[in-house]
């Protein structure tokens, strides 16, 4: 190969190994975006036991981890 050509190709290389890695990055902010939407879910699962159980909704945030607003919005769309 010509040096050139050389450079073009390891410039080629690189590039398919950027994209790679900007792919492999989209992949893992998906699964953590996944996650995250699921810990919230179970976080509201768990304010809504809370509240059927009568607790207040500022302990309700602070063991569940929502905010109280949070809480206050499970709580007006019912339990």
């Amino acid at each position: 190969m010509s040096k050139s050509e050389q450079v073009s190709y390891k410039n080629h290389i690189v590039n398919l190994m950027d994209e790679a890695s900007r792919e492999r990055t989209l992949e893992v902010e998906a699964i953590i975006k996944e996650r995250e939407i699921g810990e919230k879910k179970k976080a509201i699962e768990i304010a809504k036991s809370m509240l059927n159980d009568g607790l207040d909704i500022e302990k309700v945030a602070l063991y569940s981890g929502l905010s109280i607003d949070e809480v206050k919005e499970v709580s007006r769309k019912g339990v």
